[in-house]
């Protein structure tokens, strides 16, 4: 799949979700509504291979748009991303690379990870309740999209 020619004219990238499904996800993935969705989608275990499933397995991420993601530190998804993750120490900062963002910074597209510390992955579901991490999301948004 060229991803390069399906997001031109694409400004920005912005992700709070995972790229994928792993163990930490099981115990929801079990739920009924999810299991209906996945057996609809996917009719053979050859679909899981497909790049449309999950980003990660495209080929080439050459001419897609910067890309801020969003990460929660208390979520279930994030050990899962964190999973795929390469560390390393810069200015004594511990800093995570997402299999996708590191795809990415290979392709030299411009990515910035945010990590919202504290919080849950729904918080951006309830503003009125998470009024601060809501707010370090919007403000993320804010300065990722001022800096292109």
């Amino acid at each position: 799949m060229d991803l390069g020619r399906i997001s031109s004219g694409t400004r920005a990238q912005i992700s709070h979700l995972a790229r994928r499904c792993m163990r930490s996800h099981s115990t929801h993935y079990r739920e009924q509504n999810c299991v209906r969705a996945h057996e609809t989608a996917f009719r053979n275990a050859d679909d899981l291979m497909d790049p449309r499933v999950s980003v990660l397995l495209n080929k080439s991420f050459d001419g897609l748009p910067p890309c801020l993601l969003i990460v929660c530190e208390l979520d279930p998804v994030r050990d899962d991303s964190y999973g795929m993750v390469k560390k390393c120490r810069n200015n004594a900062k511990t800093i995570f690379y997402l299999a996708y963002q590191e795809a990415l910074d290979k392709a030299g597209v411009k990515t910035k990870l945010t990590l919202i510390r504290g919080i849950i992955h729904p918080f951006f579901s309830f503003p009125g309740i998470y009024r601060n991490a809501s707010g370090q999301m919007i403000n993320a948004v804010q300065e990722f999209m001022a800096s292109l």
